[in-house]
């Protein structure tokens, strides 16, 4: 690809991200909140601490709490960065999300590149650039303070980087894996991709790509050396994470983390307390639910990676273009380095695979599916010419490419307007849902007396914090005893039961009720404000 067409590429991704912010004046919905305020904690210098509690994963006693026992930093940073350089000129929001609309521009150059590099067709590199400026369910998503932007771009540089490089790529390979890392905690999965690019090399240096050479390869005194270099390469990155968590919680990994392995659904991420999530519960649910589980995950993962992640129509040319370069190193490495994926958000973590985790780590793959998409339109132009004499290369070939185009733009601008403009009846843009709720709490607490240092408990404690200044906890899976139980030992002096509720309180909702020493004060909106007794 030449540079002016790469830089040609940046700027129209840069066009389409900008545009892509026009409607998003907040961040929308709970993951973004953290991150974003991470970002202002990390810019206004005030430490690595949290004024609310999401979940209770790690035994939280008070507040504030340390950042990121959950999630990962490097969101959070880059946020920050783009408020310490933006907010004297643009919002503090906007501000921040201007990091992400750099890095979601220069996506399409890296897959353009990539793509170039598969095919050697300058054509290809154009299409596949195009393809993922316009990436369907991303798109609404890819400018907000979230990972999405973060680990897009480090999947494709990898990628880019394993097809190009042939001197110093294990230190590289280890920095990124770093980086990945840090942007996600399955990022961590990134290390063995690397450790098998190393192997892949050395054994194509041996002969054939086959099994005996490489697993010569994984036995040699020169694999150990390559691998050592890529693990130095990650702890650069990680080294001072690692140092602040061993400072904070006397291990390389904050607490809890593992004890997701163990729930029985997505809302028991939330259970209270956390204590109750172990192996032997988990395996006394039954075989039977177990496997009906992963059954169920394995649909819809494979569901999000042709739709989600392929953008259904791209998806499935890429398919085809990974079956006609199935011989490629770089397309065997990326099958397996997504089969490795799946299997993990399938198996070991089901829920939170199906519920948006398997949907953020697969960015990653997004940049050599859209780079294997055009290989797909040759493949099938191909097929057609020979199963239809009478059809022309110069006529099915731009039909084929037009289709896909049109197709790509109309999926993912439809996204775009179901996510963030569509209407939520009186709440305005369903994007803003979350920060009009809150805004309306706030206003009523105010009126109740409600001091700005009371502890509230709400279903995005994260979001209800950045819009109103208030700390808070998440309301806990279960029913309104546990509930209860969790807004006394906290100390909540406030508890929201909004739509977006645990299973556990449906009742509680639809037939409003005091729970306990929790009074029912009033009904705002959709949302049902409780408070103690006598308060």
């Amino acid at each position: 690809m030449p540079r002016w067409g790469l830089f040609v590429l940046f700027l129209v991704g840069l066009l389409a991200a900008a545009g892509a912010t026009f409607l998003q004046t907040n961040p929308g919905y709970m993951d973004a909140y953290y991150y974003y305020y991470g970002g202002q904690q990390i810019a206004s210098g005030h430490g690595w601490n949290e004024m609310f509690i999401w979940n209770y994963l790690d035994d939280p006693t008070s507040l504030p709490h340390p950042a990121f026992t959950y999630w990962m930093p490097l969101t959070s940073l880059l946020a920050a960065v783009g408020i310490k350089l933006f907010s004297g000129v643009f919002p503090m929001f906007k501000a921040a999300q201007y990091s992400f609309v750099l890095l979601t521009a220069c996506i399409a150059p890296v897959t353009a590149s990539l793509a170039f590099n598969l095919s050697g067709r300058k054509g290809f590199g154009w299409l596949a650039g195009f393809l993922v400026i316009f990436c369907g369910f991303y798109l609404p998503y890819m400018t907000t303070t979230d990972s999405f932007s973060v680990v897009m771009l480090l999947g494709g540089l990898f990628f880019l980087l394993y097809a190009r490089l042939k001197k110093g790529r294990a230190l590289v390979f280890g920095l990124l894996a770093g980086l990945m890392h840090m942007a996600r905690a399955d990022g961590l999965l990134w290390l063995g991709v690397d450790g098998l690019a190393v192997l892949f090399d050395l054994a194509e240096e041996n002969g054939e790509l086959n099994f005996k050479n490489v697993l010569g390869s994984a036995i040699s005194g020169r694999y150990l050396r390559e691998g050592l270099i890529v693990v130095l390469g990650y702890l650069l990155v990680m080294f001072p994470w690692f140092y602040r968590n061993i400072g904070e919680f006397g291990g390389l990994f904050p607490p809890g983390g593992s004890r997701t392995m163990w729930v029985l659904s997505y809302d028991e991420l939330f259970s209270y307390p956390a204590s109750i999530l172990t192996p032997s519960r988990w395996w006394d649910a039954g075989l039977g639910k177990l496997l009906a589980a992963r059954g169920e995950a394995v649909w819809v993962n494979l569901q999000t990676t042709i739709i989600s992640m392929g953008v259904l129509l791209p998806g499935i040319l890429s398919i085809l273009g990974l079956w006609h370069l199935r011989k490629n190193k770089l397309v065997k490495l990326g099958f397996i380095g997504w089969a490795v994926l799946f299997g993990i958000m399938t198996v070991v973590f089901p829920f939170s695979g199906m519920r948006g985790s398997y949907f953020h780590s697969g960015a990653a793959l997004v940049p050599l599916m859209m780079a294997l998409a055009p290989v797909g339109i040759d493949v099938l132009t191909q097929t057609s010419l020979k199963r239809f004499k009478n059809w022309k290369d110069e006529r099915i070939r731009p039909f084929y490419i037009g289709v896909t185009i049109l197709f790509v733009i109309g999926f993912s601008v439809f996204q775009y307007f179901s996510t963030v403009a569509g209407f939520e009846g009186d709440s305005g843009l369903a994007w803003n849902q979350t920060e009009t709720r809150y805004k309306a709490v706030d206003v009523v607490l105010d009126g109740l007396g409600a001091s700005r240092f009371e502890l509230v408990m709400a279903a995005s404690p994260p979001g209800f914090t950045v819009v109103t200044g208030r700390a808070a906890i998440a309301i806990p899976d279960g029913d309104p005893q546990r509930m209860l139980e969790a807004a006394k030992d906290y100390g909540a002096d406030w508890v929201l039961v909004e739509p977006n509720h645990p299973e556990g309180l449906d009742e509680l909702y639809e037939n409003p009720q005091d729970v306990g020493s929790l009074t029912l004060i009033v009904r705002v909106e959709d949302v049902l404000i409780f408070g103690w007794e006598g308060d």
